[in-house]
């Protein structure tokens, strides 16, 4: 454990030190486990469509992404806040990193099948989970509630940046050699973590360790962000955010290629997703100086408004040119709403409840991710893609509403 038990230091100049030390570390751990995670993104469909030649098993290699966090995201947010954060993060990364580890020995022995491939795609993912449920538990540990929009402006940046270079390398190592090599990178990654968490020397737990029932932990939990007026709304309004945005990305390959001309191998089909990185990392570094100037509260519903104008670009816009500088702004609005939103949530959630209640919030939020995804697909087979773009304005318009005219356009909160 850290020496976070210790005295308090004597001056501000030690502390702000070991604030930057820790803080380092901890976004270190995060970024490259995050980093490994992202990379298996990319690698475990190629695997499973090289092993199997199913289309299906290989949508469903990619649906396992979600899915851990929509199945164990109440239990690892409730389980974070009554073990050893530090513990459960560690082991979350060595567990992960084994089962990443056996693609490549089971590829050099032969062995390697389709189901193992599932199989390590659902640990790896799960253990991610866990993983990032007692990590941001720790967040306030660390930095303090006063530090936490600089923090998550750091902390989404280096995120942001991790799933652009690493899904790019993983490609570069897959094309290259045989794509069971790359999960071996991957498990160093979540080796390499671990040992960065267990150099943070602050106590990464609460000072009051939840020890009720885990049924009653995971119930206390979404009971603090029910009756939280401006978390329940918050999260309640991200449904409607994921929903919308799930549909949007699922078809944005189907817009290109029948509203602007853009086939699926087409050069221009890569700039879209760099031009959504962009916008996204733009969010990070806008964070902070807009939180200082509207408030968290004002914030989340102008972010949330800004989406409307944006996505009615991309869906309108005749020229692909257009239609890019719309979509990098479309993601800047997400990314927005998305990252405002955790910091909120922490700052108003106490220490002993973060890991259960920033899961629990993440987990209903994500619910709308693969039904507006499934609903998405369907809606361009039936009404077309426009139609179904300009339909997926519609949750977020009204989140947008109900954000102005609650109490959450009132909420100020230290920047």
């Amino acid at each position: 454990m850290g020496n976070g038990s210790t005295a308090e230091p004597a001056s501000p100049e030690p502390e702000r030190s070991r604030w930057s030390r820790d803080f380092r570390l901890w976004v270190g751990s995060r970024t490259i486990s995050s980093a490994g995670t992202e990379a298996l993104a990319v690698v475990i469909p190629v695997l499973v469509y090289r092993q199997s030649g199913s289309a299906a098993l290989t949508g469903a290699a990619s649906a396992l992404l979600t899915l851990p966090y929509l199945l164990f995201g109440l239990f690892a947010g409730a389980l974070a806040d009554r073990v050893n954060r530090r513990g459960l993060m560690v082991l979350s990364d060595l567990v992960a990193a084994a089962a990443v580890v056996s693609v490549p020995v089971a590829a050099l022995t032969g062995s390697l099948s389709t189901v193992h491939v599932l199989v390590v795609a659902f640990v790896a993912w799960t253990a991610f989970v866990w993983f990032d449920a007692a990590a941001w538990g720790t967040l306030v540990s660390v930095v303090g509630r006063d530090r936490l929009v600089r923090a998550n402006s750091v902390i989404w940046s280096f995120g942001i940046t991790a799933g652009i270079a690493m899904p790019a390398v993983a490609g570069v190592v897959s094309s290259a050699a045989h794509p069971g090599v790359m999960p071996a990178v991957s498990g160093v990654t979540y080796a390499v973590s671990a040992i960065l968490i267990l150099r943070i020397r602050t106590n990464l737990d609460p000072v009051s360790r939840a020890t009720p029932p885990l049924g009653q932990t995971i119930r206390d939990g979404l009971a603090f962000l029910w009756r939280t007026v401006e978390i329940r709304l918050v999260t309640l309004a991200s449904v409607g955010l994921t929903l919308s945005s799930g549909a949007v990305i699922g078809i944005l390959v189907v817009h290109l290629d029948r509203n602007l001309g853009i086939a699926a191998d087409d050069w221009r089909v890569g700039l879209f997703f760099a031009a959504g990185a962009v916008g996204a990392l733009a969010a990070t570094v806008l964070l902070p100086w807009s939180t200082r100037l509207l408030g968290a509260g004002r914030l989340s519903a102008a972010a949330f408004s800004l989406y409307v104008p944006a996505l009615l670009g991309v869906a309108l816009a005749g020229h692909w040119l257009l239609s890019l500088g719309c979509w990098a702004v479309w993601y800047c609005t997400n990314t927005l709403a998305v990252v405002n939103g955790v910091t909120l949530r922490q700052q108003l959630t106490p220490e002993e409840l973060q890991g259960r209640v920033n899961t629990s919030s993440r987990m209903i939020a994500l619910g709308g991710t693969p039904v507006g995804a499934i609903l998405g697909g369907v809606l361009a087979e039936s009404v077309g893609v426009r139609a179904t773009q300009l339909w997926a304005i519609v949750p977020v318009a009204l989140a947008a509403l109900v954000l102005w005219l609650s109490r959450v356009r009132r909420l100020r909160m230290p920047t």
